[in-house]
């Protein structure tokens, strides 16, 4: 059911919201019973938002060619690791020496 896959993330943002929004004074009134009901809350939100995206099913929108998958993958990850593998580490510059303090 797609509604139940919009409830979730809804409740997931909802919760912390309506906490966060409420003014010091209510949210003193309401105590640790209001956070439990608000844990609750996203708990159910995780649950509900997991079990129907497990339910969902997949629309395939493009599926790649058979070069892009492995051989270009290679190709990149050969390249970032010369890119940044190569970069040698610089000296800092040795900047104005001080003199050591010597005693007379």
């Amino acid at each position: 059911m797609m509604a139940l896959l919009i409830l979730g993330p809804d409740l997931m943002v909802g919760c912390p919201i309506i906490s966060v929004a409420s003014c010091r004074t209510q949210r003193a009134a309401m105590g640790k019973r209001a956070k439990a009901i608000i844990a609750v809350a996203i708990v159910v939100a995780l649950v509900l938002t997991s079990s129907e995206y497990r339910g969902a099913r997949v629309i395939p929108v493009w599926t790649p060619p058979p070069f892009l998958t492995q051989s270009l993958t290679t190709c990149l990850m050969v390249l970032a690791f010369w890119v940044y593998g190569s970069k040698r580490r610089q000296r800092p510059k040795d900047g104005p020496r001080r003199k050591a303090a010597t005693r007379s």
